[in-house]
């Protein structure tokens, strides 16, 4: 029908907005987004000139990546919060926060490629992967520390929870880190520190993931999370499958690995010597006296950095 221009002026306008909430991944590649409009005889004629941060042939990787991840670590069994704790695994020790990659962090093509990346990038390849997995998610538009940001609402069990993977990376300079502080919180926790227009989004009032938002430094084996306490900084394991957590040792202990009931780590009420504690008697045995940084295990291997930038390896 033939409206009026200016409400049709409007209606280009709001398209743009419309879009983000209905194809938040395309729309949050709109690099510039600009109408033209002739009126015609029955209506108007419009030309929509829209530039992208990207384009056909690094999306097509950016889809067999999302593939590849259902693929892997998805199961019919799996519950909704598994899938969305996976999901914000990967996510984290996948990107390495900054905005000088190749397109200022804004792609999920460059968080895979260049495994760099900012908040919106965080946001929608968790938003792709949530979906790959069978989760019911949302792209969240709003603010923290009075910057634009992104993030994810993900719907576990009928219950909408917010899901922060950028602020549980716990430091661009710590790869392996991993923070369930900004996992499946409620609108109460998450307005503590992020801003957004709340009746655009499905509300979060649940609190059954409270548990969590202690954890950082966490490593998971099977069913059993190691972590650092963020109110306390002790070490304790939370078992999924009997919700048991237990205190291991009081020492402040960083960047956990773990391998045959022992946890390597940093432990920094001495100095950050590299550290092996026995998760069942909680003994402690010093085995480099240095500080050590940025942890991880693969293969029967344990990797670390020493304070001087210099790489080192054990086996196990």
């Amino acid at each position: 029908g033939k409206l009026n221009f200016e409400d049709f002026e409007v209606q280009l306008n709001d398209l743009n907005s419309l879009l983000s909430f209905v194809d938040p991944y395309t729309a949050g590649y709109f690099l510039t987004y600009e109408w033209t409009a002739w009126e015609i005889d029955n209506g108007y004629l419009v030309e929509l000139s829209i530039d992208y941060l990207t384009d056909a042939k690094k999306e097509q990787k950016v889809d067999q990546y999302v593939e590849a991840f259902a693929d892997q670590y998805i199961t019919t069994d799996m519950t909704d919060f598994e899938r969305a704790k996976i999901i914000n695994d990967t996510v984290v020790q996948l990107a390495t926060y900054t905005e000088q990659g190749s397109t200022e962090g804004q792609t999920v093509f460059e968080l895979i490629d260049e495994e760099t990346a900012v908040c919106q990038a965080y946001a929608l390849l968790a938003y792709r992967l949530l979906l790959a997995s069978d989760v019911e998610a949302k792209y969240v538009y709003g603010y923290s520390e009075d910057q634009l940001h992104a993030w994810n609402l993900v719907s576990i069990d009928g219950n909408w929870y917010h899901l922060d993977t950028t602020w549980n990376d716990v430091d661009s300079a710590e790869p392996y880190a991993i923070s369930y502080e900004y996992f499946l919180v409620s609108d109460e926790k998450l307005s503590q520190d992020h801003l957004w227009v709340n009746e655009n989004y499905f509300t979060a009032t649940n609190n059954n993931y409270d548990f969590m938002h202690d954890m950082w430094y966490a490593n998971t084996v099977d069913d059993v999370i190691y972590y650092n306490s963020i109110n306390d900084n002790m070490v304790y394991s939370y078992n999924l499958d009997t919700n048991e957590n237990n205190q291991i040792t009081e020492t402040a202990c960083y960047y956990l690995a773990t391998y045959d009931d022992s946890i390597y780590c940093s432990d920094y009420d001495n100095a950050g010597y590299l550290t092996k504690i026995n998760v069942q008697d909680g003994s402690e045995e010093v085995l480099l006296e240095d500080e050590v940084l940025n942890l991880y295990i693969e293969e029967d291997i344990l990797y670390y950095e020493t304070i001087d930038g210099a790489q080192h390896q054990e086996n196990l």
